[in-house]
């Protein structure tokens, strides 16, 4: 009598997929915000462009503040409860 046969999984190749989109967004922000960097360094004055990176410092620096633990307290609540995955990533993105 055969084995039963397990169902097949596609987890790495989800993995591929997933770790591909993941460098494709970041080299995506790389040229953008050089794009944009050039752009700015070209257009504005000396005053305005210190302005503008002080602006885009403060944007950064309170925008990692405020995501600080959110990502990794919602993998945990999801991989524990798989059944409120969708409500704890609804929260989370909240």
């Amino acid at each position: 009598m055969p084995a039963p046969s397990a169902a097949p999984s596609s987890a790495p190749a989800t993995l591929v997929v997933n770790t591909g989109v993941m460098v494709a967004a970041r080299v995506y922000l790389l040229v953008a915000g050089g794009a944009l960097s050039i752009y700015a360094i070209r257009t504005f004055s000396t005053e305005s462009y210190g302005r503008y990176a002080i602006a885009g410092a403060l944007i950064m620096i309170f925008g990692l503040l405020s995501e600080m633990g959110i990502t990794t307290i919602a993998l945990r609540e999801m991989a524990m409860d798989s059944g409120r995955s969708r409500e704890i990533l609804a929260v989370a993105l909240c």
